[in-house]
């Protein structure tokens, strides 16, 4: 069979002050090919593929895309070749809609300059339909979808750009079964119509899955790139650590306690009289497809989004949970899906958002010394 290569990255060398990130790494993607780059913490993936979107300058090697030779890449360049990059950090405009933000910097202008809301909304509507958004009016601001959808609004962007190369970074790190099988349908189409797929992930199941070669990363070097076909899940591992893996997350005898957390018909919004109890000692989950409401519930619990009606219990006792501030008093933490913009304090330095909700402890200790 024969291939057609889009993007070829020789001898690509990228080094910081203390480490060389990348020593003189190869990597090809074929045109309709969906290739998995694998490897540990610290490997280089995310160095090579910033080298490829143009936020990184690589120290040498060469690069060519589409079968022509770039000298190096810039953000403004990758996009005009047709290189998108979805982030595990989102990138979009939370309180701009759907369709502002599937087109910005595209919009449908008039005559007099002005945004063509018409025409950018029934263009919105196609796009949305690409990507399984279809039941969303295009006003829709983009704070209101949950994290999946922000994800193929993202997807979306990428297609109106003529999009020939996607790469996506851990794309399945907040997603649901659901939305991960939906994420997945998507590749399949874009591969269909000839795009290359870059897919980096930390799951192994993912990438027998959903590619066709997959390469492995070690220390900043290439080990080997190999057909999906040709290759072995152990293979995979040897050549990511650099030695044979013989027992995986070994299981240790362990007992279930007694109920830690209790909640008794709780009802908001879509959830309606739901109840459920979490064990001392236990891993509860919950499942569902998109928007079923299991977020939602733990938003009640944390004191995010107020019930309607519903009971909380901890350790058997009843307490009232208006504000997180209650939830963490009752030792309640919640990590939410949009770590970005619900979690983090990007502004802050790490040692405040590790204390920022134990502020009042710090407080004293450093008053008594």
């Amino acid at each position: 069979m024969e291939y057609h290569t889009l993007l070829k990255l020789e001898a690509i060398t990228k080094q910081f002050p203390g480490v060389k990130a990348l020593d003189s790494v190869d990597l090809d993607v074929r045109f309709g090919e969906v290739h998995a780059i694998v490897g540990e913490n610290g490997a280089g993936k995310s160095t090579l593929i910033k080298i490829v979107s143009g936020a990184y300058t690589n120290d040498s090697g060469t690069i060519e895309f589409d079968g022509e030779k770039i000298g190096a890449l810039t953000p403004h360049i990758s996009l005009e070749k047709g290189i998108s990059v979805i982030y595990q950090e989102l990138s979009y405009l939370p309180t701009m809609s759907i369709a502002e933000n599937i087109y910005i910097g595209r919009q449908h202008k008039k005559k007099n300059r002005t945004v063509d809301y018409k025409a950018l909304f029934e263009n919105s509507r196609r796009m949305q339909a690409l990507v399984g958004l279809e039941h969303y009016p295009p006003s829709t601001e983009v704070r209101m979808l949950s994290t999946a959808e922000k994800q193929l609004i993202e997807i979306a962007r990428a297609q109106v750009r003529d999009m020939k190369l996607l790469i996506l970074d851990e794309p399945t790190s907040a997603l649901n079964e659901e939305e991960i099988h939906r994420l997945f349908a998507i590749i399949h189409k874009l591969r269909a119509q000839g795009c290359g797929v870059i897919y980096i992930t930390h799951k192994m199941d993912e990438i027998f899955k959903i590619a066709d070669r997959v390469t492995v990363m070690r220390d900043g070097r290439r080990i080997l790139t190999e057909d999906m076909a040709n290759i072995s899940r152990a293979d995979i591992i040897k050549a990511m650590v650099g030695r044979e893996i013989r027992e995986f997350y070994p299981i240790s005898p362990h007992g279930v306690g007694d109920v830690l957390l209790e909640i008794e018909n709780l009802s908001s919004g879509i959830l309606k009289d739901v109840s459920f109890r979490a064990h001392k000692g236990e891993i509860l989950g919950f499942y569902g497809l998109m928007g079923c409401g299991s977020e939602r519930a733990m938003e009640c619990v944390f004191g995010k989004v107020p019930m309607e009606k519903g009971v909380i219990k901890v350790d058997g006792k009843r307490v009232k949970v208006r504000s997180p501030r209650d939830a963490i008093r009752h030792k309640i933490a919640y990590a939410p899906g949009e770590r970005k913009t619900e979690g983090l304090m990007l502004i802050q330095p790490v040692r405040v958002n590790i204390s920022c909700v134990t502020l009042s402890k710090v407080k004293k200790m450093a008053s008594s010394t």
